[in-house]
């Protein structure tokens, strides 16, 4: 009767641990702040070798489907940034944005982001920065860290 009743409460449990939804999902949704800090440059007139930078922006996490938008940033070039996109798995995240501006000869710019690194505890993390600024005569590229913090 007792070897029933350990069987019966081990199959309860399994039950209940199938059925129950992951409730430790962290989830990214909110207005967050990245501060960057540039390691490295193919052009260090553009991207300042130890330059720091910051920009503010809004995560939608649709289950670790990141849509960002609103995107502001503190640096001199005036660039229209699209909404961008990117994957978060509760711990590692991923992200590229991409935009634009025109220059002093009214040639466009285009710019691009990418951001990777961890946010273990959904609220805050570090990673890396690689931008790139193309237009028809070239491109320069900058990296370097990255931290990220939930508003």
């Amino acid at each position: 009767m007792k070897k029933t009743y350990a069987i019966l409460i081990v199959i309860v449990l399994l039950i209940i641990a199938a059925c129950t939804p992951f409730i430790d999902r962290k989830n990214l949704t909110g207005n967050w702040t990245a501060s960057f800090y540039t390691t490295g440059s193919t052009n260090p007139q553009v991207f300042v070798i130890g330059a720091t930078t910051s920009a503010t922006f809004y995560i939608n996490d649709n289950n670790g489907n990141l849509t960002i938008t609103d995107i502001h940033d503190t640096s001199s070039y005036p660039v229209n940034w699209q909404p961008g996109t990117g994957y978060y798995d509760g711990t590692n995240f991923s992200a590229t944005i991409t935009g634009y501006y025109y220059n002093q000869n009214n040639d466009r710019v285009n710019a691009e982001i990418y951001l990777s690194g961890t946010i273990p505890d959904g609220r805050s993390g570090s990673g890396t920065f690689r931008e790139a600024f193309s237009v028809y005569t070239g491109s320069v590229t900058g990296w370097g860290n990255a931290t990220f913090n939930k508003n």
